[in-house]
């Protein structure tokens, strides 16, 4: 590991960190593409995602109406975190689409 580091531009792994503790999930991106982002940059920086900080940021970093939903279930770790966020990002796409159907169209926009 040591000499691939002599290779990398100046900078690289302090912009890696940094890309870390600011990395949260975007409001329209699915929860699978954040996990898996997740456990990229987990990887590439050595970092134990079984550890309970590790598991206390990814909650953290999922869109806020999952994070605040999410804490009314008791849930160990990120598997079981990423298998109720999926299911609530699915639900909120299913309540969005019935609300659209009963908004009133106006034909004259």
């Amino acid at each position: 590991m040591l000499s691939r580091k002599q290779f990398y531009p100046i900078g690289y792994e302090d912009e890696r960190w940094y890309k870390w503790q600011h990395f949260k999930q975007r409001f329209e991106h699915p929860v699978q593409e954040y996990t898996t982002k997740f456990h990229n940059q987990a990887m590439v920086l050595d970092i134990d995602v079984n550890d309970y900080d590790v598991f206390v940021k990814y909650t953290g970093g999922l869109a806020d109406y999952i994070w605040k939903e999410l804490k009314l279930f008791i849930v160990d770790t990120i598997e079981e975190a990423t298998m109720k966020a999926i299911a609530m990002k699915a639900k909120n796409k299913r309540t969005d689409k019935k609300d659209d159907r009963s908004k009133p169209i106006n034909k004259n926009d």
